[in-house]
């Protein structure tokens, strides 16, 4: 577009604060000055020398974004109102605030006209990325807030932009004071960014809007609370400061700036450029002041926020525990943009725009931390290396008895609104995360993440989805990059050892769409909520999803609160904002940023001792007892009674608690039971820096019970302990195997005691039916002994059952079937364990491996009723033979046309092979992650079987031979794994980096030796280029002592060559000499020739 430069004199003003932005390595927009002639009128005419300007829009998003040019781009603009006379009267500026209305929806109206679309995919009104924004930049801080915004936005970007326009004074612009000139672009797949334009106001001309000048202040008054909020909130501060510190470094130095500013002087001058915006073009004097005088400015801020790197918890000196975590504090220049502890880099709380703190996890003894400062440039910074050693006194719970997987939303109703929790059930120990793996959902967690006691962490599959479907406040711990299936899955969670054979299991979890699994959780709405998280997780029976028609009269549960802030006093409040009730329990108030990690600074906070104790009830809160009514924990809660709302110390339940230090960081927590009676709870300290106003209102809807990310779960109830008994082995078709007492070869299954007590099944049922739990109950008085196999013959003859071997009342089927283990739970039948199957080939059993473990069952070629499980695979070869990771053009996907991934099975043997209970996969050490070939395939003898590697596998049809796994292939190199049923590697292949429609693979078929292909063969016999023969060299011809003439020539030892020769090259034929196998590189023979005689020789391979 055409620019004039406004209202400046020099024609450089506003290309120059480009050009900072630029050298700081932030989007910008390229300009050049032309002249412009129209009807014969040049610019000089017009009073201006004009500019050719990229205008932000799909050039500056492919220039600035190339990998991700196809998001969403608006417009930030006032929204302006006019009067049928036109005169204005309103413009409301751009804000990020909530609008909402009816239901608590986002007011679209609200939002459109001053977020102005400009690159619109599939409708002008998707503001779903835009919401979700909004969202994350309202949520609580510092968490949710930090990361939720730091997940959606670019900060070091965008705060950058805000940064350079406060530089040179452009209060004409969204961030600054008057919101506008801005444009904001989310890409598919990363984050806001946001792009300056119309930046004329600046410098010099700032001066005519409120005596902008060289030191006007850094943070003015924005229209957009949301960005003031931005701008004091202490990470983004600092990212705001880096970009001030870079320009002072760099583009604002004289040496830097001035020299441009002259040539481009120059350039105008030479080009007879003699005005601008409507004024005698001016030498850039003024602008070197001005500039000057701002660097300096500038430069005394930064000073202001100086700070050296170093440890400041306990004066930077070794310390001592109690708890095994700690927080640990420090200071850092502006410049470190991350810290790492012991080599990892870890997530920082910034308390202050200087101060930092890092929670770390304590092993009993001794701990040692060297932290480490690094800046934008990912350089250690001078001096940036500190260490302190902290010692734990103290022993922590294991984490295998007390992190849990407590919440999974596996089908949500909104798509891509999946969502995994995580609980620590352990009162006292925090627990390290970093680099654990949740397998099934393809998900690592950050280093340093904490899981502090009782508390909860959430990761989702997509932010900001998660965010607009569950509420802005639930801080999430990351986003999964898999896919958790619909139909089931198996999710464990892994401590990564040195070797894959030092992984720990710490849990694990395999769920189902079908029954017994709760079947309302597949696509309905809720999620599978965890009942009792101190039992056995892995059990069905210890699985509930709410019902959709759920009554409104259910039981209330005690719900979990967290909120965190900064000290502003040593004195709490609690108190309600109107007459009502509610009870309260376990509240606390520790140091630091995780919940009930350390000291809890709060006495009587559980309520336990007599109350008031150490708390003092206003008048009208005096009817406020501890009671044993209703508590969370231990015996008591506090049972708050309010006859009037209140505020302050004389309306309130308050307490004056040991000194906490100002401007920390402190976190609030507690449990509360939600209440009819009574509308917001506040317990805050004094200023309210640590806060937390919570509606106490049991849900209005049942349906947000329906799932409960970040807090108790609905469902919350007390179990017994299950009994470690369990199905660990079935075999439907028994044609050939063990023989009952009646010598009849009838299916069976195996009961496993895993304890070390004996168990009476008294009571207990096997069944075949959900419906019908009951169907055939275990004798009176049998029992299972600790680690015995219990074996019933699933026959239906009961009759002949006897003392040592028991017959069911029903057979099941050979085919497709269930079969469950049901107890008596509170009185009520309930499944304990089960399996469901199909297609099991005859003779061979289904069950766990190890015996006993929970986690996915796995089919058995070799059946082992009443003894230890065998995993031992068949003994058939077979070959993952040929494989093409970068199909681009070759071979279309007969399912859908697309140029898939593909890979070929070979069968080297005499007979067909079925693959039932095979598996294949990408990953060769996470056993949850395999892809279960389709029962019933078969690869015929000598024959192949072609496998599209597409992820898709909803196009495994009966009509069609090829399968369709559940992965894709990379083409920078990966592996392939074929598993036999027992989970035993039947072979594997790891290739490199591939090329486009050239597949690589075994030649001959099912050898060692991998061959690149570039004419595939997928489902044939492989193929390789035939080599040309190496060329042969004549190394040398001579005339020996005896006259004859020897030569010789490079060769191949193992090779047959033939020489011959001719007199005259004008003869017919050539004639043999001789046929030489040659045994070293080199082959030599002697023709013996009349003296003076010339003769032509040449030379052939014969054999290849």
């Amino acid at each position: 577009m055409l620019d004039w430069p406004g209202r400046d004199n020099t024609a450089l003003e506003e290309p120059l604060s480009y050009w900072i932005a630029d050298q700081i390595g932030l989007p910008n927009n390229y300009r050049r000055f032309i002249h412009l002639h129209v009807n014969g009128v040049n610019e000089q005419t017009r009073g201006s020398i004009y500019e050719d300007v990229q205008q932000p829009g799909s050039e500056i998003v492919k220039e600035w974004v190339p990998d991700d040019s196809d998001g969403q781009l608006f417009k930030i603009e006032r929204w302006f109102e006019f009067s049928d006379a036109g005169a204005l009267t309103a413009d409301p500026e751009p804000r990020l605030q909530l609008y909402t209305t009816t239901g608590g929806a986002k007011k679209l109206a609200r939002y459109r006209w001053n977020w102005l679309p400009r690159a619109v995919k599939d409708s002008a009104n998707d503001y779903t990325n835009l919401f979700a924004l909004v969202d994350a930049v309202n949520a609580p801080a510092p968490e949710p807030y930090t990361s939720q915004t730091e997940g959606l936005a670019d900060i070091e970007e965008m705060m950058g932009i805000f940064a350079v326009e406060h530089i040179v004074n452009n209060f004409d612009s969204w961030g600054h004071e008057i919101g506008k000139n801005m444009y904001a672009y989310k890409p598919e797949h990363g984050k806001w960014q946001t792009f300056m334009f119309d930046i004329d106001w600046v410098m010099l001309a700032s001066a005519a809007h409120n005596n902008y000048g060289p030191t006007s202040p850094l943070f003015t008054p924005t229209d957009d609370p949301t960005v003031t909020r931005l701008y004091k909130h202490p990470p983004f501060r600092r990212a705001y400061y880096r970009a001030v510190k870079k320009a002072v470094e760099g583009p604002l130095v004289a040496a830097n700036i001035n020299p441009l500013m002259d040539a481009k002087y120059n350039a105008l001058v030479a080009s007879g450029v003699t005005r601008s915006a409507g004024q005698a073009l001016a030498a850039p004097t003024a602008v070197k002041t001005w500039i000057s005088q701002r660097r300096d400015y500038l430069a005394q801020q930064l000073a202001s926020v100086a700070a050296n790197f170093a440890i400041t918890s306990n004066g930077g000196a070794d310390f001592s525990a109690s708890a095994n975590s700690v927080t640990l504090a420090g200071t850092a220049p502006i410049e470190v943009t991350s810290l790492e502890v012991n080599g990892a880099d870890y997530r920082v709380t910034w308390t202050t725009v200087t101060n930092w703190a890092i929670q770390v996890a304590l092993e009993s003894g001794a701990n040692s931390f060297t932290i480490r400062a690094f800046d934008y440039n990912g350089a250690l910074i001078i001096g940036g290396t500190a260490a302190i050693n902290v010692t734990f006194i103290g022993t922590t719970d294991l984490p295998q008895n007390h992190v849990v997987i407590n919440e999974i939303m596996y089908h949500p109703a909104v798509p891509k609104a999946s969502f995994i929790e995580l609980l620590n059930t352990s009162t006292v120990s925090t627990f390290d995360l970093s680099n654990w793996r949740l397998d099934g959902a393809d998900f690592t967690f950050a280093p340093g993440t904490l899981i502090a006691p009782g508390a909860f962490l959430v990761i989702a599959k997509d932010r900001a989805t998660f965010a607009a479907t569950y509420g802005a406040s639930i801080p999430l711990a990351g986003e999964f990059a898999g896919q958790i299936r619909n139909t089931g899955e198996t999710l464990t969670l892994v401590k990564p050892g040195v070797t894959p054979a030092e992984e720990v299991a710490i849990n694990r979890v395999t769920y189902s769409d079908v029954a017994p699994w709760p079947v309302g959780a597949d696509g309905n709405g809720p999620s599978l909520q965890l009942i009792d998280p101190s039992k056995d997780n892995s059990r069905v029976a210890n699985w509930a999803a709410m019902s959709v028609n759920t009554s409104t009269n259910f039981a209330p549960q005690w719900q979990y609160v967290t909120a965190s802030g900064l000290a502003t006093s040593s004195r709490l409040y609690i108190y309600m904002d109107s007459p009502g009730e509610v009870y309260i329990d376990d509240l606390k108030l520790v140091a630091g940023t995780s919940p009930e990690a350390g000291t809890n600074y709060i006495n009587n906070g559980d309520f336990e001792g007599p109350f008031p104790g150490p708390w003092t009830a206003s008048s009208n809160l005096s009817a406020s007892a501890a009671s044993s009514a209703f508590k969370h924990s231990g015996g008591n809660s506090l049972h708050v009674v309010s006859s009037a709302g209140g505020t302050t110390l004389a309306s309130s339940i308050w307490q004056d608690m040991g000194p906490l230090v100002t401007n920390a960081p402190y976190t609030l927590s507690y449990w509360y039971l939600p209440s009819t009676n009574g509308t917001l709870l506040t317990i805050r300290l004094s200023g309210s820096g640590v806060r937390s106003d919570q509606n106490i209102q049991p849900p209005a809807n049942p349906s947000s019970t329906l799932y409960t990310p970040g807090g108790t779960n609905s469902v919350r109830a007390l179990l017994p302990m299950f009994p470690p008994l369990w199905i660990n082995e079935i075999e439907p078709q028994n044609i050939a195997g063990l023989a009952d007492n009646f010598g009849e070869r009838d299916p069976w299954v195996e009961i496993y005691n895993a304890g070390s007590t004996t168990v009476s099944l008294s009571g207990w049922f096997l069944t075949d039916n959900y419906a019908d739990l009951a169907r055939w109950p275990f004798p009176a008085g049998a029992l299972i002994g600790p680690g015995q196999r219990l074996l019933v013959w699933l026959d239906g003859q009961p009759a002949q059952s006897s003392a040592s071997a028991l017959h069911s009342s029903f057979r099941v089927s050979p085919d497709t079937g269930s079969l469950a283990l049901v107890f008596p739970l509170n009185a009520n039948p309930a499944v304990l364990d089960y399996v469901n199957y199909a297609a099991i080939p005859a003779d061979r059993s289904y069950g766990l491996y190890p015996d006993g473990l929970p986690g996915p069952r796995q089919i058995f070629f070799f059946a082992t009723p009443g003894a230890t499980n065998d995993a031992t695979g068949p003994p058939f070869p077979l070959f993952i033979n040929e494989w093409m990771a970068a199909n681009t053009s070759t071979l279309p996907d007969p399912a859908d046309g697309h140029y898939d991934d593909w890979f070929e099975i070979f069968n080297p043997n005499d007979g067909a092979l079925d693959l039932t209970g095979y598996t294949l996969s990408d990953n060769l050490t996470n056993g949850t992650s395999r892809w279960l070939i389709p029962a019933g395939t078969r690869i015929p003898a000598h024959g192949f079987l072609l496998v599209w590697a597409d992820d898709d596998t909803a196009q495994n049809t009966t009509n069609s031979p090829d399968l369709h796994a559940s992965f894709k292939l990379n083409q920078a190199g990966e592996t392939i794994g074929l598993f036999a049923p027992g989970g035993s590697v039947v072979d594997s292949v790891r290739f490199g980096p591939q090329t486009n429609d050239i597949s690589q693979g075994r030649w001959p078929n099912g050898s060692a030796d991998f061959y690149f292909m570039p004419a595939p063969t997928p489902g044939t016999a492989n193929q390789i280029p035939a080599s040309p023969p190496p060329e042969i060299q004549i190394l040398s011809a001579s005339v020996n002592a005896d006259g004859d003439i020897v030569i010789a020539w490079s060769a191949e030892g193992g090779k047959t060559y033939r020489v011959q020769y001719k007199d005259d090259l004008n003869d017919s034929t050539w004639a043999n000499l001789v046929d030489l196998v040659a045994t070293t590189s080199v082959a030599i023979t002697t023709d013996v020739v009349a003296p003076l005689s010339r003769r032509f020789y040449r030379i052939e391979l014969l054999s290849p």
